[in-house]
């Protein structure tokens, strides 16, 4: 198979493959570079579609922090190659640019801020956004007595506005995620 390739135009990084047929694809230098000889056209679309995967991962992680998971759903969803998807996201965490620990902590942290929440939602918001069991375990962890103690109050300071009945209040904050031993958390201090 005969190519000739040239500078990508206006994409850093990027090389347009020209095939002698006139086909044309757009592919990473680096992914070029460590496949020096692809064998076929086949082969020149798989790497297309891992450029295109990882300026789709950037793109979307430019707009806000994903976690693996997540960013590869979004992928898929927008129909590309599972492999091509996977490389990706592969190479996009080589980079640093997609790390799930780092995701999870800093969306728990805005989670509790903003809409306090116990660690059962917290979890199941985590689980959602398609992180690793063991990344979850480690993050919720990882929450001091502290910051739980202030998410319930937050939480229960929001809460106390709609439900003046005791027994109620601790139903509508188990329902966000608060359990028996948080709730030992605020008798503790009291």
């Amino acid at each position: 198979m005969e190519y000739s390739v040239q500078e990508g135009g206006s994409i850093t990084g990027v090389l347009k493959v020209l095939l002698e047929d006139g086909s044309s694809f757009f592919i990473a230098a680096d992914i070029l570079r460590d496949n020096p000889r692809p064998e076929s056209a086949e082969d020149l679309e798989a790497m297309a579609a891992e450029t295109a995967a990882r300026k789709k991962a950037l793109d979307l992680l430019a707009r806000r922090d994903h976690g693996r998971g997540e960013l590869r759903i979004k992928l898929l969803q927008r129909e590309f190659d599972p492999a091509a998807a996977d490389r990706a996201l592969d190479w996009i965490a080589g980079k640093g640019y997609l790390d799930d620990e780092r995701f999870a902590r800093r969306w728990v942290e805005e989670r509790l801020r903003k809409h306090p929440e116990g660690p059962t939602a917290l979890e199941a918001g985590l689980r959602g956004k398609g992180l690793p069991a063991d990344v979850i375990r480690r993050v919720l962890a990882g929450l001091s007595d502290g910051e739980r103690r202030e998410a319930l109050c937050r939480a229960r300071e929001k809460l106390a506005r709609k439900y003046d009945d005791p027994a109620r209040l601790r139903t509508a904050l188990m329902r966000r995620g608060f359990g028996y031993g948080d709730f030992r958390l605020l008798e503790e201090e009291d």
